[in-house]
């Protein structure tokens, strides 16, 4: 009798065990089981990366709260269901497998990750990239095609900034060279992050707030604003349109 009840319960313990799902190569290690309205945190084992791609409506939080070889994703079953990660060639990217899906009970999904070492983002949906910790790369890349936004703590010798569309970008720290095209009704808010050099172009409805020490470089052409902090000893300005360029 007692070898039956202890196989029933073997086999009941057997089906009840759940395997991990595989992501893209990434293991899942901890899912919780709830109904599809409960926020849940999935929490996957990824590989190595230096870029990040927010191809999405996720929204991304960079912090040292996990581990640096795990991804967490929070939301609702539903939404989860339609979320995709992989790392391609050093790329962490996030994206949407229905390019038409829309958040189902209003409910944000949120990706967490930990890295201080990320040269290039990008965001082309409306998500966020947000971090927490100071980014130290040593020349760092962003861009935005859409409305997304970006907020960033640098520590580096340079950063190149791309705004496409309707994208913000917010910037604190300090960098030696600072590089910011901006492309139709983009914002730039860098009061914050203390630079050498500077150069800005805008074209369109752009707005840009700098801080600069030695060389500012400036092009408006449309009705762009550019604020400059700070007093550089060498300053270069090229403006047509309606646009201005004014000191804070």
């Amino acid at each position: 009798m007692r070898k039956i009840y202890y196989l029933l319960f073997s086999v009941t313990l057997l089906a009840s065990c759940k395997k991990p799902d595989v992501n893209n190569n990434s293991n899942e290690i901890t899912s919780e089981n709830t109904s599809a309205e409960t926020v849940e945190t999935v929490i996957y084992k990824i590989g190595t990366y230096n870029a990040i791609s927010n191809k999405s409506i996720v929204n991304i939080e960079i912090s040292n709260d996990i581990p640096k070889d795990e991804i967490h994703i929070i939301s609702t079953k539903q939404n989860l269901e339609e979320i995709k990660h992989e790392i391609i060639e050093g790329e962490l990217i996030l994206s949407q497998k229905n390019k038409t899906f829309t958040l189902k009970n209003k409910t944000q999904i949120i990706a967490k990750i930990n890295s201080e070492n990320i040269s290039k983002f990008n965001i082309s949906g409306l998500g966020y990239i947000k971090s927490t910790i100071i980014q130290k790369a040593e020349n760092i890349e962003t861009e935005i095609e859409g409305a997304g936004n970006l907020e960033l703590t640098i520590n580096n010798n340079s950063i190149s900034n791309k705004i496409e569309g309707l994208g913000n970008i917010s910037l604190k720290g300090r960098t030696n060279n600072a590089k910011t095209e901006i492309e139709g009704a983009g914002n730039l808010d860098a009061f914050e992050l203390e630079t050498n050099s500077t150069i800005v172009t805008i074209e369109g409805l752009g707005n840009a707030n700098v801080n600069v020490s030695e060389k500012l470089e400036a092009t408006i052409s449309g009705a762009g604003n550019l604020t400059y902090k700070g007093n550089p000893k060498e300053i270069i300005k090229e403006k047509s349109g309606l646009g201005s360029i004014n000191q804070k």
